[in-house]
């Protein structure tokens, strides 16, 4: 049996943590039960390729010295030199197509999300539902913040920008964000252009003058003249 990793980006600011927590508690229980022959890994180990800090390659060493198989890195002489020393680590070039990442690392990393298991020339893929996603909400009724499903996910809000024109939805939005937690709170700027009258017009000269108190219809047709007066 082989484990195929893929874009580990182990170091990612805001899910180490869960990256740590993911390789402790679920990925080294899965391979003691599993005992697979190698770990094939491709793509990037690191989510800072060209800089990696100490607190990361110690933890990294951690988790890979507790994996009791030969690990391969593909077609990656940077990674393999800084952790060849971990455990049983060598160099491999393969060819390999198949798009996929261990840890979903933002809202634009649409890959399948897990690892592939091969057993008797059978290709199994392994979902990670362990680790927190990055999702995104619009906000564009009231009703929608019903609909936000409050997990330990990244949750990114968009809120329609002309839901804050009424003073009740603003408050309910406000006591909602301060009740929760989100990764990220947007307002979008949907304002309406405002509509330029041109009162040179006469259909919209008579409009405003069917539409106003007796008491400035004089005022108002005494503008008109200096208006055109000055055009």
């Amino acid at each position: 049996m082989f484990i195929i990793l893929s874009n580990i980006f182990f170091g990612h600011p805001k899910l180490f943590k869960f990256q740590v927590d993911y390789f402790e508690k679920w990925f080294l229980p899965f391979v003691d039960e599993n005992k697979p022959e190698s770990i094939i890994i491709i793509g990037n180990i690191f989510y800072h390729t060209s800089t990696v800090s100490f607190n990361v390659l110690s933890k990294l060493k951690s988790i890979f010295s507790q994996i009791d198989c030969k690990i391969l890195i593909v077609n990656n002489e940077y990674c393999f030199h800084v952790i060849k020393d971990f455990a049983d680590i060598e160099s491999t070039k393969l060819g390999y197509e198949k798009k996929f990442s261990l840890f979903q690392t933002s809202k634009e990393n649409p890959d399948d999300i897990g690892f592939f298991v091969e057993k008797d020339n059978v290709m199994k893929f392994i979902h990670n539902d362990f680790s927190p996603r990055f999702i995104e909400y619009e906000i564009n009724s009231i009703d929608d913040l019903d609909k936000i499903e409050l997990t330990n996910d990244f949750i990114d809000i968009i809120i329609n920008g002309d839901l804050i024109d009424s003073k009740e939805n603003k408050n309910k939005i406000d006591i909602f964000l301060n009740n929760n937690t989100f990764n990220n709170v947007f307002y979008t700027d949907n304002k309406k252009d405002p509509i330029t009258i041109s009162i040179r017009d006469n259909k919209i000269r008579n409009i405003l003058l069917d539409n106003i108190e007796e008491g400035v219809k004089k005022e108002l047709n005494e503008i008109f003249v200096i208006y055109d007066e000055k055009k």
